[in-house]
């Protein structure tokens, strides 16, 4: 049976672990109770994912040896299935076992990491340091968590730390480049990624970063080409492509005509059937030849946004959830016992969900938005009755006097004209139904509205007014505000309650 094992283990040092389990499952049937061969084809199952196989084996392994390493190697089956609860269950009865388990504290760490419990996940981790205060799993981990809690000092002195150890890595120079572009050193940064291209010279997202470093250092033509082959590398992926958009957005008062309108030709000729490509094209040129953003654009820009999208407006001062919740407060100073019928339009993850839950009470608070991925992270905060998967446009119609209330918090900035949204609207309303809504401010030209460069659309107050008088509506206040940061500078904007005659 040695030599069998001996064989089996060489098998799965050679990653042939279809051939290494067979071997310790004839193993077994002589010896079932060989806790060793047991534990040595669970790794095997899971080196395979065969999650289901490995877990009937760890049922077995605990009940002869239930050591905290076993619990430990338990609770990685449930991890890597993310089943973090379950995971957490085992690696908490390994940690009463032995307190100072290291393998048990970096997996808490990883489950709090995954779950972006980033606090806890740093207290795990440093509690692993006082054990192996020379990991570079633990110090890599550190480094990683402490940039997700913003704490840029900390994460360098983790990395730096890590980095004089000789540790020389892909993750490594990456992180140290993207703490030095937080950090505002673009030099730093620029040589961290030129570091990193070394050990991958294929990856989109280093060219995307180093694209970001070139840029922070004034370097515009290094950064569209930069930008450039991350878009040759990723595949024209549409990540890429809104990274390109937003970069021709970033630079165009400081790049030439004649520069600017090289890579836009360059770009289109190379995807001239991406949605992204085609409307961005349309916003720097402020074309007057659309009076919508393209839905598939708006849809590909908010997926590719959904994970990290109220991180990146709370960094914005986004103040539009505060207007909308000031004036809820002002309107509706009694909420009506039952509460009110609300449908949030293009609630996105459900920034203004809280408030608006509070006045739907009993009744229904419904969301649409035409992005899949923005409405799973609505539906995590489980407040709203029904979320809809739906373009506005196709959605409304079907809601003839359903609504006390609908709510549009910075929907309409991809819209320019509104007169048909505004009509289905008052449609979708009962009689004296009101809306809420913000729209940004048309400060370039006395038009009602304006495509701006970013893609959005801005509107005037003139236009505002005429809109609601002519569809039904009668104007209840107009306020204008700071609605946001961008590119540095304050986007003023006005916020709008107005009621269905």
């Amino acid at each position: 049976m040695h030599n069998l094992k001996y064989i089996a283990d060489s098998y799965y040092q050679m990653a042939n672990y279809k051939k290494a389990l067979a071997i310790y499952h004839h193993i077994l049937k002589q010896t079932p109770q060989n806790d060793e061969v047991i534990r040595q084809a669970l790794l095997a199952n899971m080196q395979m994912h065969a999650f289901q196989d490995a877990k009937l084996l760890a049922t077995k392994l605990l009940k002869l040896n239930p050591t905290a390493d076993n619990l430990v190697l338990t609770s990685k089956i449930f991890y890597h299935e993310q089943d973090y609860h379950a995971a957490q269950k085992y690696l908490s009865k390994a940690l009463k076992k032995d307190s100072q388990n290291l393998s048990a504290l970096i997996t808490c760490g990883n489950i709090f990491y995954m779950q972006k419990k980033y606090a806890e996940a740093l207290e795990q981790y440093q509690k692993a340091l006082t054990l192996a205060p020379n990991s570079e799993t633990v110090l890599l981990n550190l480094a990683k968590t402490s940039f997700e809690l913003r704490k840029f000092s900390l994460a360098e002195k983790y990395a730096k730390k890590l980095e004089k150890q000789n540790h020389q890595s892909e993750a490594l120079a990456t992180l140290l480049g993207n703490i030095y572009l937080e950090k505002q050193d673009g030099k730093k940064a620029l040589n961290f990624f030129k570091q990193a291209l070394k050990f991958n010279q294929e990856d989109a997202w280093t060219y995307a970063m180093l694209s970001r470093a070139h840029q922070l250092l004034g370097n515009n033509k290094s950064a569209l080409n930069a930008a450039w082959q991350a878009l040759e590398k990723s595949g024209g992926d549409n990540a890429q492509q809104i990274n390109f958009a937003y970069l021709i957005y970033e630079i165009l008062s400081d790049i030439s005509t004649d520069s600017l309108q090289k890579y836009l030709h360059k770009w289109q000729k190379k995807y001239p059937e991406n949605s992204i490509v085609k409307y961005t094209i349309l916003s720097v040129n402020n074309s007057t030849q659309t009076n919508r953003a393209d839905p598939e654009y708006v849809e590909k820009i908010f997926d590719n946004f959904a994970d990290g999208f109220e991180e990146v407006l709370s960094a914005l001062d986004y103040k539009v959830p505060t207007y909308i919740k000031d004036f809820m407060a002002e309107f509706y100073p009694k909420i009506p016992f039952l509460g009110l019928r609300i449908l949030d339009l293009g609630c996105g993850t459900g920034l203004c969900a809280k408030t608006l839950k509070s006045y739907a009470r009993f009744r229904r608070l419904d969301g649409v938005d035409i992005s899949p991925k923005m409405l799973k992270k609505a539906a995590e905060k489980k407040l709203y009755s029904h979320l809809y998967s739906k373009d506005l446009q196709q959605f409304l119609p079907s809601k003839i006097s359903c609504y006390d209330l609908a709510v549009a918090a910075d929907v309409f900035t991809y819209f320019g004209a509104l007169e048909n949204l505004f009509k289905n609207i008052c449609s979708t309303l009962v009689k004296h139904g009101r809306i809420i809504f913000t729209v940004s401010k048309n400060t370039h030209n006395k038009q009602d509205f304006f495509l701006h460069a970013s893609g959005r659309f801005q509107h005037s107050k003139n236009y505002i007014k005429k809109l609601l008088k002519n569809n039904g509506f009668i104007l209840e206040k107009i306020s204008e505000k700071s609605l946001r940061n961008e590119g540095g500078k304050r986007v003023l904007g006005y916020i709008v309650s107005a009621r269905k005659q």
